[in-house]
């Protein structure tokens, strides 16, 4: 019996999907072998896939060039299936494989284009209706959370396969959460400089805390354009750019707090990181978190949370009770369930 070979096509060479897959690759199931084609950067891999479970191929740029590139991968390669990643690398894997289907095609949207909340109603229906038309050649929905797999089901009535849900698990190793002592309290934010993580919310909320609490300092973990990096400092963040994992759990270890201030999500590895960081998290009451406990949120916590700074001691006993409550939500985000659900996708339905 051969055993799965899988092809990764990922197209984006920074933000959380890379570390998604590299988080896939790290904690395979014995037996996968696995090839990664994504962008090269001057001709060379992109350094952050060295240290992974696998090969690499160059991508290339352009949409109709990518499409090409990937079919002749998938010919010379023949992988048990192809695994894609996001929705641009889901357009190219399905028209690649279309006029042939020998190897089957999982897709892990990884927040579904429709749910953007910066485009218009009209865009979102075309992208709608773009993945109902590529459904018809998807194997598996392999989403990052139940309610991914549920709107998969929900939304595409010609998914010619089914919808699982993978969930996602932390990038970084954990840490033991340690007591705010007072003065100075560090805000943490990780992500791309984007409208899905919304700079503009992370930044009146820190502004919101300075007005009760003068000593706080933002930080953003991640980058984005020069335009909107200025943004953020022109309003006292700090921006750390990209960091390598061990670099981004060294920084996490230094908040105090963590506000996830994005406007949609599948379900952000960030929120994880930052859990096993051992920090107290607050996050915007949007779809990915439609279940999370409401004095978890922005909306019903943030204000507790800002009367709990009149002391370290109402602080920490703030924090210690809503990582309690991350640490019961988060239950199923381990290593172990994330292993079994890719089994069961790369291993039993290719």
């Amino acid at each position: 019996m051969r055993l799965p070979r899988i092809l990764h096509v990922v197209d984006r060479t920074s933000g959380g999907v890379p570390v998604a897959v590299q988080t896939y690759l790290d904690n395979s199931p014995p037996g996968v072998s696995h090839i990664v084609i994504t962008p090269f950067e001057n001709g060379e891999p992109p350094k952050h896939w060295i240290g992974h479970n696998c090969d690499l191929v160059d991508l290339g740029m352009g949409h109709l060039a990518r499409i090409k590139r990937l079919r002749l991968t998938i010919k010379a390669l023949r992988p048990s299936a192809v695994h894609a990643h996001s929705s641009f690398s889901g357009l190219y894997a399905r028209l690649s494989t279309s006029s042939q289907r020998t190897q089957p095609v999982i897709y892990s949207p990884h927040c579904f284009a429709f749910e953007r909340t910066d485009q218009s109603r009209l865009l979102r229906f075309v992208y709608r209706s773009i993945e109902r038309l590529l459904a018809r050649n998807t194997h598996v929905v392999a989403a990052c959370s139940r309610r991914e797999a549920e709107i998969a089901l929900n939304s595409l009535p010609r998914l010619s396969g089914r919808a699982v849900a993978i969930p996602n698990i932390r990038s970084i190793y954990p840490a033991n959460a340690t007591a705010w002592p007072g003065g100075q309290l560090v805000v943490g934010m990780i992500g791309r400089i984007s409208p899905q993580k919304s700079p503009s919310t992370y930044v009146d909320l820190v502004e919101r805390l300075r007005a009760a609490q003068p000593q706080v300092r933002g930080l953003w973990l991640g980058d984005g354009p020069p335009a909107e990096r200025n943004k953020l400092k022109d309003r006292g963040v700090e921006i750390s750019g990209w960091l390598s994992p061990a670099k981004l759990r060294e920084q996490l270890i230094s908040c105090d707090l963590y506000i996830h201030s994005a406007a949609w999500e599948g379900f952000p590895i960030a929120v994880l990181d930052a859990h096993a960081a051992g920090l107290p998290i607050l996050v915007r009451q949007i779809g990915a978190f439609a279940d999370v406990p409401r004095r978890l949120t922005v909306e019903e916590g943030f204000e507790t949370m800002s009367i709990a700074l009149s002391s370290p001691d109402s602080f920490n006993a703030w924090a210690a009770e809503n990582r309690s409550h991350w640490e019961q939500f988060l239950s199923e985000n381990t290593p172990e369930v994330q292993q079994h659900m890719l089994r069961q996708v790369w291993c039993h339905d290719v």
